[in-house]
C-alpha cells in the first residue's frame, strides 16, 4: 500500500479485507452505496460506448 498526499492506493496483492475496512464496505449500507456508485460508472460507460459507435441504446 503506498500513501498519495491523503489518499491511500492499494496496490496488487494487498488484502481485499484491508480495502473492505477502509471503505467501509462491513456496513451495509456502504456496501450498497458503493455497489449502486459502481453501477452508475458501468452504465455510463455503456452509454458512452454506444454512442461513440452511432447506436443508441436507452
Amino acid at each position: 500500500m503506498a500513501i498519495a498526499g491523503k489518499r491511500t492506493v492499494v496496490e496488487p496483492g494487498e488484502p481485499a479485507g484491508d480495502l473492505a475496512e477502509r471503505l467501509g464496505l462491513h456496513r451495509p449500507e456502504q456496501r450498497r452505496a458503493f455497489r449502486a456508485a459502481l453501477d452508475r460508472v458501468r452504465d455510463a460507460e455503456r452509454r458512452a460506448e454506444y454512442e461513440s459507435d452511432g447506436i443508441r441504446l436507452r
